[in-house]
């Protein structure tokens, strides 16, 4: 196993206690060329927030890197952000 595979059960195995901090796998997971929405989607909506803490600070921080600025582009941006963030967690639109 190597790539996203190998780090993600990593993650998943130690909760991501220690290993690196949520906000650069938001960081990785929204720059990484070659992941799926699917993979991500899989990642950030894992488990109960109760029972994958890591899991849960990581969507946090995910939500986090979208640029909400400007008045006019408020709206816009915050479709777009809520858009892919179903399609994400859920894979339903194109």
């Amino acid at each position: 196993m190597t790539g996203w595979g190998l780090y993600s059960t990593a993650v998943e195995g130690k909760g991501g206690a220690g290993l690196v901090e949520a906000k650069y796998v938001a960081r990785f997971l929204k720059t990484a060329p070659g992941l799926g929405k699917v993979q991500i989607g899989e990642f950030l909506s894992k488990g109960p927030p109760e029972k994958y803490p890591f899991h849960s600070t990581v969507l946090q921080e995910y939500v986090d890197t979208f640029d909400f600025s400007g008045e006019r582009a408020v709206q816009t941006k915050c479709d777009r952000v809520i858009r892919g963030m179903v399609e994400l967690s859920y894979g339903l639109i194109r």
